[in-house]
């Protein structure tokens, strides 16, 4: 309790109290985010080439022994990793010298997506990349760009064309993330709301401003 305190007046020495609320509210009243769908071809040329990160290694985490380091990693996330296992979709992991750094989920079919409380129509040979994370203190370093170049590769080898994410507009580190890998709007929106403990999603026009943002 003391350290959660401590954490909220710090954040309003270096935030100002009136962020510092709105972020409040945000995470524990009330949240209205504007998403995007986002779809890029998998053959288009990665445009970072020359980015590299010494003892990076990614692979497909598809032996019993690559899940249970991603469950030991991240403990507070097995249950939804155990469920997206056994859906059939696939977690694809980043390591540096053999420590666990990032991971990305991918679905080759429709994906309900409890989060979001939306359902993601994924077409045939069309992949759905969704729950990506870096470890914080790999943030700022090209880690997830290189896992998702592997990816788009590693899947269009095995016959698939296009890829799908769905970007919240408020999250400036993931807007800047697909953008910088060329990812575009393919016209599809929602927004998802919280009240609360209550939580619902709707269909949506995509805002001029969000779609502002990837363009190229």
């Amino acid at each position: 309790m003391i350290t959660k305190l401590q954490k909220k007046l710090n954040d309003i020495r270096s935030n100002g109290v009136g962020p510092t609320m709105r972020k409040l509210v945000s995470d524990h009243v009330y949240k209205k985010e504007h998403h995007l769908v986002l779809t890029r071809k998998l053959d288009e040329p990665f445009p970072y080439r020359r980015l590299s990160i010494k003892g990076l290694v990614v692979s497909v985490c598809d032996t019993p022994e690559d899940f249970n380091v991603l469950c030991v990693k991240y403990p507070d996330r097995v249950r939804n990793f155990q469920e997206h296992r056994e859906n059939g979709q696939h977690a694809v992991i980043g390591r540096i010298d053999g420590e666990l750094v990032a991971y990305v989920w991918i679905a080759t079919d429709d994906f309900y997506d409890a989060l979001y409380l939306r359902t993601f129509e994924v077409e045939p040979r069309q992949i759905y990349q969704f729950a990506g994370y870096v470890d914080p203190e790999f943030r700022g370093k090209p880690v997830g760009l290189l896992v998702m170049d592997w990816v788009n590769t590693a899947w269009h080898g095995r016959g698939y064309e296009k890829t799908l994410a769905a970007v919240s507009a408020d999250n400036t580190a993931s807007v800047k993330f697909h953008a910088k890998l060329r990812y575009v709007p393919n016209g599809k929106a929602f927004d998802f709301y919280k009240f609360l403990w209550i939580k619902w999603s709707r269909t949506a026009s995509p805002r001029a401003d969000a779609l502002a943002a990837y363009d190229r």
